[in-house]
């Protein structure tokens, strides 16, 4: 696997370059695509459904490269929204 390919197996050929900033760096179109269905899949959920913690789940920071929680994963209730 080519470094900084992760996720993008199948599409190894299709690549621009960030001639800007990094005009050597290969980028995946696909981390785009990716990035949009995401967003696209939490505005759903989140238009659809109320989430809270559940009970006697406590929400704690931990920093790394990102904000995560401590415990590696928060879990959720869910009721659907009318």
């Amino acid at each position: 696997m080519i470094a900084g390919w992760a996720g993008c197996e199948n599409l190894k050929n299709l690549w621009i370059s960030d001639v800007l900033s990094r005009p050597s760096a290969p980028i995946c179109v696909g981390n785009y695509f990716g990035v949009q269905e995401s967003l696209q899949v939490a505005m759903e959920i989140n238009r659809r459904f109320e989430l809270r913690l559940a009970p006697g789940t406590r929400a704690v920071p931990e920093l790394g490269i990102t904000l995560l929680p401590r415990e590696g994963t928060l879990r959720l209730e869910y009721q659907r929204r009318h």
